[in-house]
Parts: C-alpha cells; sequence; structure tokens
C-alpha cells in the first residue's frame, strides 16, 4: 500500500512539473506584442504566390499581372523583377524581359540570378557577344559571392553544379560565333566539372562539330567502357560514328548494331544508325563501283562467298532502313545532327542518293 501511494505521489509532482512547462511555453511573456506583418507586405507576399503559382500551371499571361502589382508595390524587390521577367521570356517577350532583367540589376547587380536569365535571354536573342559578356560577369559574381547568399538568391542550396550550365553556354555562344579553341575550353571545364554521362556526350559532339573526332571517341569510349550494359543508345550511336569516322568498323558494327536493340532509341538514331551500318558494308565491299561491277558481271551468285554475304547484308540493312522510315527516299536530305563533321554528313547524303536511286535497286532488293 505504501508502495502505491509513493507512485501516486511521484505521477502528481510530474503533472505539476508538466503544467508548469507548458504553461511557460505557450504563454508569450507580457512585454511582447504580437508580431504582424504589414498589410502592404502581406499584399505583396499574396501576389506573388499567386504569380507564382500562375506561371506553374502554364498561365505566363494571368502570372505576369500579379508580378507587377506586386512590383508596383514592392520596387526595390529584385526577386519580384526576376520572376517578371520569366514569365515575359516565357511569353516570348524577350526584348521586354531584357529589360526588365536589367531594372533588376541596376538596384542589386550583383544578383546572380538576374545576371543569369539576362545572359540567357540575350543568347536567345541570337546577341551572342553581349550575352558572352553578361556570362563572364554572372562567373565573376559567383566566384566572389558567399554560397549562402547564393543559396538566398537562387531559393534553394547552391551547389557547384552551376558552374556546369554556366560553361556549357559559354562553350556554345563562342561555338555559334566560331571562336572554336574557347568552345572547346569551356566545353572541357563543363565535362570535367559535370563528371556525368551527359556532360560527356555533350562535350563529345561539340568536340564532333570541330572535327576533333580522336578526342570524341577517347571520351565516348571511356563512358561506354565505364558503364558496359548501361549506355544510352545516344552515347552508343555517337560512339560507333567516331569508329567509324576512324575507320574501326568491327567495333563500330558492334556499337551500332547495339542501338538497334535497344528500345529506347529513337526513330531517327535506328535510321541513322542503319544509314552508317550500310556505309561500313558498302565500304568494305570495295564501293559503289565495284559493287555494280559486280552486279554487272553476273550478279552476287557468281561472286565469291565474301561479296555475296556483303551485298546479303547490305540489303538486309537497306530493307530494316525502308521498313522503319518508309518515306525515306522522298526526303531532300537528311536531317542530320548539327554537331555532325561536314565529311559525315556529305558522305550520308551520298549514300542516300546511292540508295534511293532506282538503278541500284537490283543491289538492294532482297
Amino acid at each position: 500500500m505504501i508502495q502505491i501511494q509513493r507512485i501516486l505521489a511521484a505521477k502528481a509532482a510530474l503533472c505539476v512539473l508538466l503544467i508548469s512547462t507548458w504553461a511557460g511555453c505557450i504563454v508569450p511573456p507580457a512585454d511582447i506584442a504580437p508580431q504582424v506583418l504589414p498589410r502592404a507586405e502581406l499584399q505583396v507576399i499574396s501576389l506573388v504566390r499567386r504569380g507564382k503559382d500562375y506561371s506553374a500551371s502554364g498561365r505566363a499571361d494571368l502570372a505576369e499581372g500579379e508580378f507587377r502589382e506586386a512590383l508596383a508595390l514592392r520596387p526595390q524587390n529584385e526577386s519580384i523583377y526576376n520572376d517578371l521577367g520569366y514569365v515575359l521570356q516565357a511569353q516570348g517577350r524577350s526584348d521586354e524581359a531584357e529589360a526588365v532583367y536589367r531594372a533588376g540589376l541596376a538596384l542589386a547587380p550583383n544578383n546572380a540570378v538576374l545576371r543569369a536569365n539576362l545572359a540567357r535571354t540575350l543568347y536567345r536573342q541570337g546577341q551572342l557577344g553581349p550575352a558572352i559578356k553578361e556570362f563572364h560577369a554572372l562567373l565573376d559574381i559567383t566566384l566572389d559571392t558567399e554560397t549562402e547568399e547564393l543559396s538566398r538568391q537562387y531559393g534553394e542550396e547552391f551547389t557547384p553544379e552551376e558552374f556546369v550550365g554556366i560553361y556549357r553556354d559559354l562553350a556554345m555562344a563562342y561555338y555559334l560565333l566560331g571562336i572554336n579553341d574557347e568552345a572547346a575550353c569551356y566545353s572541357t571545364l563543363a565535362f570535367l566539372m559535370g563528371a556525368n554521362i551527359y556532360e560527356a556526350g555533350r562535350h563529345a559532339r561539340l568536340l564532333f562539330s570541330l572535327n576533333r573526332v580522336t578526342i570524341a571517341l577517347h571520351i565516348l569510349r571511356d563512358v561506354v567502357v565505364a558503364r558496359n550494359a548501361a549506355v544510352p543508345a545516344k552515347i552508343l550511336l555517337d560512339y560507333g560514328i567516331a569508329l567509324y569516322l576512324t575507320d574501326d568498323y568491327t567495333l563500330a558494327k558492334a556499337a551500332l548494331g547495339r542501338v538497334l536493340q535497344q528500345s529506347e532509341a529513337s526513330r531517327v538514331d535506328r535510321r541513322t544508325a542503319r544509314l552508317v551500318l550500310l556505309g561500313i558494308a558498302v565500304d568494305s565491299a570495295g564501293g559503289w563501283t565495284a559493287l555494280e561491277t559486280k552486279d554487272a558481271e553476273g550478279g552476287a551468285e557468281e561472286t565469291s562467298a565474301p561479296a555475296s554475304e556483303l551485298s546479303k547484308e547490305i540489303r538486309s540493312l537497306y530493307s530494316g532502313l525502308r521498313e522503319e522510315d518508309p518515306r525515306f527516299c522522298e526526303r531532300v536530305q537528311l536531317d542530320s545532327d548539327h554537331y555532325w563533321p561536314i565529311a559525315l554528313s556529305d558522305a550520308l547524303d551520298e549514300l542516300r542518293e546511292k540508295l534511293c536511286d532506282e538503278a541500284n535497286e537490283s543491289l538492294l532488293t532482297i
């Protein structure tokens, strides 16, 4: 009985302590007045929130009205300039977006987000020189600003990944201006800092377009070896093309064959893979002249066994190509990727003309 009384007494004391603690936590001291935001500030917050909701739902036109009203109430708020510029750009009103970004930067010249959006707006407008100038200013700001402040400006944790986008944009701007060494330099920085398969692919394609195929091949080979079976079809296609351009037909055929086996490969990528495989087969047969000579001398049945197998391979690939794209021969030219070396585009266009020439039908029909 005594033990039970002791337990009840302890519980009662604990309840008193808990009630005292709760009271001290929830009852504010008498000398602290309630903190309430001014009505105008609450209105700005509400306008910006609605604007962001409209923007997220694809209604940039409605978002614009909310942001303009918020900006009229708080013209010194740099982030609202960024929001307004973004929805103007989304409506294709680049000139107005540029003006808004510049107005925001006049208030906050070290705002990295405003500077980045201005640079990309100029880039989309084709103002490559001014865009490059702004990208370099953005790099300086980003390097000189504390990470905490950058995170505040971006509205999320700032990471070194942001540099990858800046370097990649600079690479493309320099490339479009024909300043190839600078383009390759910044593309390399993006590739090294990004250190992922996507940046490897982008870097390789830029090197392709600069006709630096051997370097592109080394980069793509490292990706393929490291990833093995988990290589995207696009990377495999680029790898196969690089091998083809460096005359490594055996490995090129293996890589391009893997592209055709991947269900995720796009129709264009599959068509390109078949076309390059046809180019390899024709080259291995000694070119179109050799094929035409053998056909004129009596057809594949009377040629050597290797030549006969090549003819069958060419016919099979061509049949698959036409099944994949029945309108292949109706095209004025191939919709080749912009990063292909000119020599490759020319070679594949010439091959297409041969494939679609009715005079070569006997060589291609199974």
